[in-house]
């Protein structure tokens, strides 16, 4: 059995360097793309995607440093402002 934190391992070694956090990034957008295209909808995307990105970022895995965490975040705040709008209207 993989573990998650052997499979970013693997990852990063065979295609980023050894480079956990670029391999962590790209599975960080790997994971949303997918919520993305099984939910078509991005006011729910985008709250799905806090949860994820502490997820990512915090003790459980740790792959995002903190500053794109609060980059993230700032995103994910600002894109929930803008469709909060559209979606409660609807």
């Amino acid at each position: 059995m993989i573990t998650v934190n052997e499979l970013v391992d693997m990852i990063a070694g065979s295609f980023f360097g050894g480079s956990l956090t670029t391999a962590g990034l790209v599975i960080y957008v790997l994971i949303m793309g997918l919520i993305f295209a099984f939910t078509k909808n991005v006011f729910q995307t985008l709250v799905i995607a806090i949860p994820i990105t502490f997820m990512f970022s915090g003790p459980m895995l740790g792959l995002l440093p903190t500053d794109l965490v609060l980059i993230l975040c700032v995103v994910l705040v600002l894109g929930l402002a803008m469709t909060s709008k559209k979606a409660l209207t609807k």
